[in-house]
């Protein structure tokens, strides 16, 4: 009786043993479903903390003789606001001229006028939509990242880069 008790106490054990350690493969049907997380509406790059404050950067004449100039605006750590002009050696705004009927640039392309496609760029990027980091170009310095900009904004996408450089803390 002995041995059968303990025979049995071993096969059960056993049985213990092995089956606590055996791994069971889940199939599509026991799987259990992630739920989905939903990217914050401000997803900005946060990968190095940025020191509150107004950036002001100015880049370099274009062929047309335009300054592109950026103001950035950083509040708790994310941009909240910029501001994107261009100025000619005079000193006359961009936006002024496009106020003025003075520039237009539709009849070449631009599918709205220059204050609405840089204002689209703008907001993209406060809206974290889009990362200057990583944004690709063309050779006339246009992007397909930012939809409903139609226009060249490389050199805006640098000043915000500098912006951003000069922020971190």
């Amino acid at each position: 009786m002995k041995k059968l008790l303990t025979l049995s106490l071993v096969a059960l054990m056993s049985i213990t043993i092995f089956t606590g350690c055996s791994s069971k493969e889940e199939t599509s049907s026991d799987a259990k479903e992630v739920p989905s997380v939903q990217a914050p509406e401000k997803m900005q790059d946060t990968s190095a903390l940025l020191k509150d404050g107004s950036y002001s950067v100015e880049g370099t004449a274009n062929d047309k003789g335009w300054i592109p100039t950026a103001d950035v605006i950083i509040q708790d750590g994310v941009i909240t606001a910029i501001t994107f002009d261009d100025k000619d050696a005079s000193g006359a705004l961009k936006s002024e001229a496009v106020a003025n009927g003075e520039y237009d640039m539709t009849p070449n392309g631009a599918k709205a006028s220059w204050t609405d496609e840089i204002a689209t760029f703008s907001k993209a990027i406060i809206e974290g939509k889009v990362d200057v980091n990583a944004m690709t170009f063309d050779e006339k310095g246009k992007t397909d990242a930012v939809s409903g900009c139609t226009i060249t904004i490389e050199p805006y996408a640098q000043l915000v880069k500098t912006a951003l450089s000069q922020a971190r803390m």
